[in-house]
């Protein structure tokens, strides 16, 4: 049926929610927007600010950053507060924008994550994230690019959309309940990680 249209005014862009479905973002063009949309049985929940596209049932790989700092043999972590991996440990991080280079991407997830301002410094890893349901449908699809980052300044506190988050002894980290991208890439990465330092 006949989605809603997007007017003209302060902002150009729309959130799209389905039910606790997470999704990601993306730049919509200037003027109005004609969407067709399947409300099925969720709650439409319609603002300001930008359009999403699911991350659940993808329909092409989504990409993602996550960010490894590191001060006095500490990693920060945090716990997630949507699926996939929610309530579980892993580094900040979330998935790149439309329109968004990805060291931008690092910058701002970790701003809106921990409140830390932080550069760039190297790429570690990238992390295939595919899952399947019961039915042998791709539930999730994502591409997980893990960098290292220097820290700038701020002191470190939970964002909105995480749960909690904590400096956490590498020795450590691998106890607590972790992602699976995350345990996969501790894993594959920990002799590195014990050489770098953010500060």
């Amino acid at each position: 049926r006949k989605g809603p249209v997007a007017q003209h005014g302060q902002s150009d862009r729309l959130i799209i929610k389905r039910g606790e479905t997470c999704w990601s973002r993306v730049q919509i063009p200037s003027g109005p927007l004609h969407l067709n949309i399947d409300y099925g049985h969720s709650q439409k929940n319609l603002h300001q600010g930008m359009i999403c596209l699911k991350r659940e049932y993808p329909s092409q790989p989504i990409v993602g950053i996550g960010a490894v700092i590191i001060r006095d043999g500490k990693i920060l972590l945090v716990k997630r507060g949507s699926p996939p991996g929610i309530n579980k440990w892993s580094i900040p991080g979330g998935l790149v924008e439309l329109g968004e280079a990805v060291e931008n991407t690092v910058v701002r997830e970790v701003k809106e994550e921990c409140n830390l301002v932080v550069e760039v410094d190297s790429l570690i890893d990238v992390v295939d994230n595919l899952v399947r349901d019961e039915k042998g449908n791709w539930r999730y699809h994502f591409i997980i690019l893990d960098y290292f980052v220097r820290l700038k300044r701020g002191i470190a506190h939970a964002g909105s959309d995480v749960l909690a988050i904590r400096w956490v002894p590498l020795d450590d980290a691998k106890e607590l309940r972790l992602t699976g991208t995350f345990r996969e890439f501790l894993e594959n990465n920990f002799q590195k990680l014990q050489r770098f330092s953010s500060c």
